[in-house]
C-alpha cells in the first residue's frame, strides 16, 4: 500500500536523522508549517510554496514521488507556467481537463509518460 504524503515525509526526514527544523530551514519554511504539514493537520505543500526539488535534496529522496503523493493526497495540482513557452500553458489546461474528465486511455497516457522521460529519443 502507498504510503500517505504526511507519513512518507516523517519517514525520509528519520531516516536522513533531521529534525523537523533542519529541514524547514532547508526548504525555507518555519518549523510549524513544516511539522502541521508532516503531522497531516496541513495539506501538503503548494509547490509554489516550496520546491519539490529542494525538498527531496533535503530528504535524500525523488522528487517525483513527493510530488506525485502531494498530488494524490490534495486531489489537485498546482504549476506554475510563467517560464513556460508559448503555447503551453493552453495544452496544460487541455491536458488537465482531458485527465479530469477521464478521455485519456491508459495507452495515451502511457505514451505521454514516455515522452516526458525521454524515453525512446536517440
Amino acid at each position: 500500500m502507498t504510503k500517505s504524503f504526511p507519513d512518507r515525509l516523517r519517514e525520509l526526514r528519520i531516516g536522513c536523522d533531521k529534525s523537523m527544523g533542519q529541514v524547514a530551514r532547508e526548504i525555507g519554511v518555519t518549523t510549524v508549517y513544516y511539522s502541521q504539514v508532516e503531522n497531516g493537520k496541513m495539506p501538503p505543500f503548494p509547490a509554489g510554496k516550496v520546491d519539490y526539488v529542494v525538498l527531496a535534496k533535503a530528504l535524500n529522496a525523488d522528487w517525483k514521488e513527493l510530488q506525485t503523493l502531494a498530488v494524490e493526497s490534495r486531489g489537485s495540482v498546482e504549476l506554475n507556467v510563467s517560464k513556460a513557452k508559448p503555447g503551453a500553458a493552453s495544452v496544460l489546461v487541455q491536458f488537465g481537463r482531458a485527465i479530469d474528465d477521464g478521455s485519456l486511455t491508459e495507452s495515451q497516457i502511457e505514451g505521454m509518460r514516455r515522452i516526458l522521460e525521454g524515453e525512446g529519443k536517440d
